[in-house]
C-alpha cells in the first residue's frame, strides 16, 4: 500500500495527491488537460473505486474505530499501531459524530486513545499491551475490554507491565 501511494504522491505523471484520477487507453496516466490529451475524455477513472478501500482500512483497522450495529448504535475502537506513533480518523451516521485519535510517546511508553461518540451509543475499547490503564482519568484493574457510553472519553495505557 505505501509503495502504491508513495508512486501517487511523488511521480511527476500524476497530479501529486492520493487520489490517482486515470489511466488512458495506451495505460499513461491520463487528466482532462491539453497537456497530450486533447482534452481527451474518454479514459477509465480509478479515483473512486480503489482510493476508498485504504480510506477504509485506515480508518477501521489503523485508528481503529468500527461500527458493530445499525448507524453505530455500538461501536468498538480496537487500534494497530503497527509502529506508527499516531493516528486520527472519524466519520459521522445520522447518530452523530465518531472519531478516535491514539498517539504513543516513546518516553513514557504510554498510548493515549481518545474517542468522541454520540450519546445513547455504547462501545468497547481494546487496547493492546499489558500494563496500567487509565479510563477517563481513574485507573482500572481492568486488563481486558474497556466498556463505554458515547460521549468523550480518554483511554491511556502503559504499554508495558
Amino acid at each position: 500500500l505505501h509503495r502504491e501511494w508513495g508512486y501517487i504522491l511523488y511521480t511527476n505523471l500524476s497530479v501529486q495527491s492520493t487520489l490517482l484520477e486515470g489511466f488512458t487507453a495506451n495505460g499513461s496516466l491520463g487528466y482532462r488537460s491539453a497537456a497530450g490529451y486533447s482534452f481527451d475524455h474518454s479514459y477509465t477513472s480509478h479515483a473512486h473505486g480503489w482510493s476508498t478501500g485504504p480510506t477504509f482500512a485506515l480508518t477501521a483497522h489503523v485508528v481503529g474505530i468500527q461500527l458493530t450495529s445499525a448507524l453505530g448504535a455500538t461501536w468498538s475502537v480496537v487500534p494497530v499501531l503497527s509502529g506508527l506513533s499516531a493516528a486520527e480518523g472519524g466519520f459521522e451516521t445520522s447518530l452523530g459524530w465518531f472519531g478516535a485519535k491514539w498517539s504513543v510517546d516513546s518516553d513514557s511508553d504510554e498510548l493515549t486513545i481518545t474517542i468522541e461518540t454520540p450519546d445513547g451509543t455504547n462501545g468497547t475499547v481494546i487496547i493492546p499491551g499489558s500494563g496500567t490503564m487509565t479510563v477517563d482519568g481513574e485507573e482500572t484493574d481492568n486488563q481486558g475490554p474497556v466498556m463505554l457510553t458515547g460521549g468523550n472519553h480518554t483511554v491511556i495505557r502503559k504499554m508495558s507491565a
